[in-house]
């Protein structure tokens, strides 16, 4: 028995980068952000482009997710320099070098590990 899987006759397939897939495995991204990085390697890698214009409509269709939280994912990539955009919001994206990437902001409101209490101490 292997765990090899053929891709005969599955339609094609897409090349990837093997750093592009490395470093997505090593950063944390929500399941939307995720989905957004996976139909912007589709429709750019998947065709041999570096960019490609992608409407809110077409990533809503191929992610299963509403449009406003598509965008709210494709903004946070976007400041994150996971993505690139050309021209406008109804520009070309595509996928910047993960060695440009930025690290995701942590929760402001969760306290670092071995970090003081800063809320004052109540005295009876």
């Amino acid at each position: 028995m292997t765990n090899i899987v053929t891709l005969r006759n599955t339609g094609g397939f897409t090349r990837m980068d093997n750093g592009l897939l490395d470093a997505l495995a090593a950063h944390d991204f929500t399941i939307t952000e995720r989905k957004v990085i996976d139909v912007v390697i589709r429709l750019t890698a998947g065709y041999q482009r570096e960019t490609s214009r992608i409407t809110g409509r077409e990533f809503e269709s191929r992610t299963g997710k509403k449009r406003n939280h598509v965008s709210e994912a494709v903004d946070a990539l976007l400041r994150r320099n996971v993505l690139f955009r050309i021209g406008g919001s109804a520009g070309e994206i595509g996928i910047n070098n993960p060695a440009d990437w930025a690290e995701k902001p942590s929760n402001p409101n969760r306290p670092l590990k071995n970090s003081v209490p800063t809320s004052p101490t109540r005295q009876i």
